[in-house]
């Protein structure tokens, strides 16, 4: 602790021997005006001046009274003085000539002249270069007593006559609007114009205005407006391209003690020694902008110490920090699912190794594009993406899908990924591919139609039997009748006819069960299609002693996955049989459908009932209370497997010894909307 209040009393009186050097180097240097020491020259600008022999600088008369020209031309006053004592330093004669105001800067690109004496313009910046400033100067405005600047609108009723390029011509133009500006040739000419009426008022800079104001007595009658129009600094322009003269002239009035001169000469000139020099701003606020950096300085070095244990602290969380985050991308790289963090714009922030490798693309190059354009997907499923993307971030809950690539079966779950502030920054998308699995289920659902096939086997050879029956009886009486007998003749075509058509219809039907689920959805009669999935199973329940029952209400015609609905059939009414036992049975399926609306299936049963401690259980795979070889226990999860990828509701209502009710709500949609759905 020692060492540090030791260094900071080092920097403080460090500080403070600079403040009191600067005060005791600024106090009285020009003893001898004649004698003046100023910035040594290189070799290159001594030989330049000596070249050059002299200077000619152009002066304005808008510098007066502090430069003024007597009757033979002689240049007079404390600027003359200031500028002269430049010339005299480096042994170089120094010409003063008149200017107009309009014509300074032009004569100095011109090379009539080598610097002009002039306040700093910035429309000029471009061509002239501007040395450190002289003095101040500052525009006023000055009109005539009647008058009421305040009660004006805008300076209506103004007339003012200003020097043209002087520049209290665009101020007054914005701050007065109406008020009418007269331009004249110098501040001389002004003033005549006023005195002769041309104008009633009259703007400048305040030096030269009160100097011929007041040589011609016309003050009397003028007042001046409050504040200034403006503040600048008198300069010596040059040549912008004359970077050697700038130097010298630049470099001779930042090193000189131009603060002590101007007072000494103002106190030759106008009788007063208080300083009207205008420093810089670095001189302004040097010795401010030192202490205050020492004391910064001071205060950072003391935090700095006090809280070095905690800067070491920081740096051990950031190294844990950095650990974690080399874990996390451990953690990213090593699941076999495929990831990506996505943000709002849908772009692609990052993505690790496995989809990286399934994809075969460099993770570099992934990221900004979008999931569809990497997994090329069709116009279809890259609106799903998109889709599932924006719902994400607008609900901020996790949502899933499924979607096609190829001959890939990929779903997609999202996951919120928040910020400090419980704001969703991105979202990570985990990607499984499923197509083995989704295989394996239609492998287990075309196994299990074969087994109900394989069940309704025997009714179906006796639904064909009969007709077969009838074929061959019919066959025989025909070959037996007369040829004559027309009318035996015909109505034994026509039962044959007939008994071919239940035939081939009972051979379709089975032959559309049995072909491979392929979960599309299509336009169906769903009337119709229930009856073909009912006569199928009919003799089979009536060979049980079953009646079923079928009732239908509302619009035929429907968009839906009619496989999943005849699985789902099947499987109810195979289980409702299975339940009856020992009695007549009794099975009923009623189907509801109105147009827009949701279809509203019912498979009821007279059988004994399930009890309420399995009920949670019989939805599970390869549970059962069948006998051994009797059952599977796939029946009853294939119907809730079926009916939640349709995005439908299974309800189940059962008393033991009164019977079971299969309540199904299935949600349809229009053709335009068929495909993957968002859950």
């Amino acid at each position: 602790m020692n060492k540090r209040i030791l260094l900071i009393l080092l920097i403080l009186i460090s500080v403070t021997l600079m403040f009191v050097y600067r005060n005791i180097n600024a106090q009285g240097k020009i003893t001898d005006p004649d004698v003046l020491e100023l910035y040594p020259l290189s070799q290159d600008q001594q030989a330049w001046l000596s070249k050059k022999g002299e200077l000619t600088v152009g002066v304005t008369d808008d510098a007066m009274p502090l430069l003024q020209f007597t009757q033979q031309g002689e240049a007079s006053g404390m600027l003359a003085d200031y500028i002269r004592y430049i010339g005299s330093g480096y042994n170089t004669e120094i010409h003063f000539v008149p200017l107009k105001r309009k014509d300074a800067e032009t004569m100095l690109i011109s090379g009539d002249v080598d610097a002009i004496l002039s306040m700093h313009n910035l429309l000029y910046d471009q061509v002239i270069a501007y040395t450190m400033p002289l003095i101040e100067g500052k525009g006023i405005l000055m009109y005539e007593n009647a008058l009421s600047l305040k009660d004006s609108q805008g300076g209506a009723g103004f007339s003012v006559l200003v020097v043209d390029g002087d520049p209290s011509a665009q101020i007054l133009q914005k701050s007065y609007p109406h008020m009418e500006l007269q331009f004249a040739e110098s501040t001389e000419d002004a003033a005549r114009r006023l005195r002769e009426g041309e104008a009633n008022g009259i703007a400048g800079i305040e030096p030269a205005l009160n100097y011929y104001l007041g040589r011609d007595y016309i003050t009397e009658n003028l007042i001046r407006a409050r504040g200034y129009l403006f503040e600048k600094n008198y300069c010596l322009g040059v040549d912008v391209k004359n970077d050697t003269l700038y130097d010298i002239l630049n470099n001779a009035i930042y090193h000189m003690d131009s603060e002590q001169l101007l007072t000494d000469l103002q106190s030759k000139w106008m009788g007063i020694s208080y300083p009207i020099y205008a420093e810089s701003i670095i001189e302004k606020f040097g010795i401010i902008l030192l202490i205050m950096f020492a004391a910064v300085l001071c205060v950072f070095f003391v935090f700095y110490q006090s809280n070095k244990s905690l800067y070491e602290e920081l740096q051990q969380r950031m190294e844990l920090l950095k650990e974690s985050q080399n874990e996390m991308q451990t953690t990213f790289d090593g699941v076999t699912y495929y990831l990506a963090e996505v943000n709002r714009e849908g772009k692609i922030v990052d993505i690790n190794k496995a989809l990286a490798q399934h994809l075969q693309i460099r993770r570099h190059n992934a990221i900004g594009l979008t999931l569809p354009e990497v997994f090329r997907t069709d116009e279809t499923v890259s609106k799903q993406l998109i889709q599932l993307i924006d719902l994400t971030f607008e609900e901020e809950k996790e949502h899933s899908l499924e979607f096609v690539v190829g001959r890939g079966i990929f779903k997609a779950h999202t996951f919120t990924i928040k910020d400090t502030r419980q704001k969703v920054r991105k979202i990570l998308m985990m990607i499984i591919d499923v197509t083995d699995q989704r295989s394996t289920e239609r492998q287990m659902l075309q196994d299990n139609k074969m087994i109900a096939i394989g069940q309704l086997a025997a009714g179906i050879a006796h639904e064909i039997r009969n007709p077969l029956g009838l074929i061959r009886n019919y066959c025989y009486v025909l070959k037996s009748i007369d040829e004559s007998d027309t009318a035996t003749r015909n109505e034994a075509i026509k039962v044959i006819e007939k008994s071919v058509d239940k035939s081939g219809r009972i051979i379709e039907n089975l032959l559309n069960f049995s072909r491979m689920t392929s979960n599309k959805k299509e336009l169906v009669n769903l009337y119709v299609q229930i009856s073909n999935i009912i006569d199928l199973q009919r003799n089979w329940l009536d060979a049980r002693d079953i009646d079923i029952y079928y009732r239908f209400s509302g619009t035929h015609d429907v968009v839906v996955n009619a496989e999943a609905i005849e699985l789902v059939l099947i499987n109810l009414i195979s289980n409702a049989a299975d339940a009856i036992s020992g009695k007549q049975g009794r099975i009923e399926v009623t189907c509801l459908h109105e147009e827009g609306q949701h279809i509203v299936l019912t498979v009821s049963d007279n059988g004994e009932g399930i009890p309420p401690e399995i009920k949670e259980d019989i939805f599970n795979p390869f549970f059962t209370t069948k006998k051994k070889r009797e059952g599977n226990g796939l029946g009853l999860y294939i119907v809730y497997n079926e009916v939640s990828k349709m995005g439908g509701d299974l309800k189940l209502d059962s008393e033991v010894g009164v019977g079971s009710v299969f309540t199904i709500t299935i949600p349809i949609e229009d053709v335009s909307t068929e495909g993957a759905k968002i859950q």
